[in-house]
């Protein structure tokens, strides 16, 4: 539910991804891509309710991945596998930004000069800004993303690119975005639209279909979809993930609360006797359902300690299937028992009653 309500930083709503494979031997070399695209884009920015078009380096959901640890920051050091930190690194043009109309939060986006290179401009999210000068404001902070790498000056923050790439990547990931150019276009491998208001993205994409087919009906259409229903296909399978351990866990607790039926049962059946001894002495139905109660909630409890202990130790491996919440979170930390401990006392309850109406005669005769 958090990853399906949050932002994904640019407006998803009206904005297309293209992409195709170019290979073979209409496209033996760069100079053949480069043409295609050369070819292709005025198509494209000549169809009827096109508004912005284009040509990425990488789609919004293939960010170039590596571990945070290459990453060096002022004022910042990272150790290797440290937080279990990723930075995912997407090179844009100004083009870029203004198709995906990226949600600019400090400073400013990628110009022109930036563009071609005559500045060592950089842009990070927002949380990136956050986790390496927290309380500070990051513009004109330097950083890079490599040892090789020249040093970059961070000219903008952006809102994060979050819920396109799953709960793994985006709950732990710092993003960094490196001013490109679209004077070479070999490398690229799809295209971004932005559709104009009234028109359906659909029928955008029906008439880019029909204009790849008569250029060249041998290019093989690798996406071509809404980037709602990209955004909506990438969290499919946490989705599916979280069905499926939801399942799991909601068997797990039937059986634990079975298991602790049947070992509370056993246990009562094996103090009839007892039972019997402390009714006839004068213990009321009340004195039996709170001993039976607490044999229960020990076990319960212990189990919820036990339980605690070992969430904490599998906390690092936990981290990467979590999306918006920390693996150390108190509520669920407090939560979790308290439904677990509430589960075992209600399996407990059922032989506690059947305890407590026993007869005191017929249990002392059943105990000898």
């Amino acid at each position: 539910t958090l990853m399906q309500r949050a932002d994904p930083g640019y407006v998803a709503e009206g904005l297309l991804e293209f992409g195709v494979t170019l290979r073979g031997s209409h496209f033996p070399d760069s100079v053949s891509r480069d043409e295609f695209w050369r070819r292709f884009r005025p198509l494209v920015e000549a169809m009827p309710g096109v508004a912005v078009v284009s040509v990425p380096l990488g789609l919004p959901t293939e960010p170039f991945l590596m571990e945070a640890s290459s990453l060096e920051a002022e004022g910042r050091t990272f150790a290797r596998g440290e937080d279990h930190l990723w930075l995912q690194q997407w090179t844009y043009s100004p083009a870029d930004f203004r198709v995906l109309q990226s949600r600019l939060i400090e400073g400013r986006l990628f110009s022109a000069e930036d563009e071609r290179g005559e500045t060592d401009a950089a842009v990070i999210a927002q949380s990136a800004a956050r986790y390496l000068w927290p309380g500070e404001s990051p513009i004109g902070k330097h950083l890079r993303h490599d040892a090789s790498a020249r040093w970059r000056t961070v000219v903008g923050v952006v809102a994060d690119q979050g819920a396109v790439t799953g709960a793994v990547r985006d709950a732990s990931s710092l993003q960094l975005f490196l001013p490109g150019s679209e004077t070479r276009l070999y490398w690229r491998r799809g295209m971004l639209v932005r559709v104009a208001s009234g028109w359906k993205g659909e029928t955008v994409l029906a008439n880019m279909t029909s204009a790849l087919h008569a250029l060249d009906p041998t290019i093989p259409i690798t996406i071509a979809k809404t980037e709602v229903a990209v955004i909506h296909d990438a969290q499919a399978r946490p989705r599916f993930v979280t069905f499926i351990l939801a399942i799991f866990a909601a068997l797990a607790l039937f059986l634990a609360a079975l298991g602790l039926y049947g070992v509370i049962s056993y246990a009562v059946s094996q103090r009839v006797r007892e039972i019997g001894v402390r009714m006839a002495l004068g213990a009321d139905s009340g004195d039996v359902v709170r001993l039976v109660l607490g044999s229960g909630a020990r076990l319960a409890f212990v189990g919820a300690i036990m339980g605690i202990v070992m969430s904490i130790a599998a906390s690092r491996v936990m981290r990467g299937m979590l999306y918006g919440i920390s693996p150390l979170d108190p509520l669920v930390f407090a939560a979790m028992p308290l439904m677990l401990i509430t589960v075992a006392l209600f399996a407990t309850y059922l032989p506690a009653r059947r305890a407590a109406r026993a007869d005191p005669v017929i249990a002392l005769r059943a105990g000898g």
